[in-house]
């Protein structure tokens, strides 16, 4: 009798802790205004992320005077390079077609193909599927 009741107990604690992380996920992707903060939201969830790392042989005063060098620096090597190109950047014109007409798409195969995208998808992750859900 105590083991049906602590199984109860367990399965309903399991689904409220299940609830609350879904609740949770749902709420920090829903919350990314951008498609960078759902990038380094997924990449955290993942547990890909990783600290950006300061070089240890510059003390902190003289770090700021090292990046404004380099970067310096950088910006001329760049501006000698295109400077000696010389001459106007490269275009190639448009070769093909242009469309002048378009035609309407049945919203009933909009929907089917998102269907079967939805459903490639959902094997990846389960934060993932938010990314391609839409309402109709």
């Amino acid at each position: 009798m105590k083991r049906q009741i602590y199984q109860y107990h367990h399965k309903r604690v399991k689904k409220a802790i299940n609830n609350a992380k879904r609740d949770y996920y749902r709420s920090k992707i829903l919350s990314c205004s951008t498609s960078k903060a759902l990038f380094r939201l997924t990449s955290t969830l993942g547990g890909r992320s990783k600290p950006t790392p300061l070089p240890d042989q510059i003390t902190n005063d003289k770090l700021p005077d090292s990046f404004c060098t380099y970067f310096h620096d950088r910006v001329k090597k760049l501006r000698t390079e295109l400077d000696s190109k010389g001459g106007e950047p490269s275009h190639e014109p448009f070769s093909g077609e242009p469309w002048e007409q378009f035609q309407t798409v049945d919203p009933k195969i909009v929907k089917k193909s998102h269907l079967v995208i939805k459903s490639q998808i959902m094997c990846l992750r389960p934060y993932s599927i938010r990314l391609v859900t839409t309402t109709y």
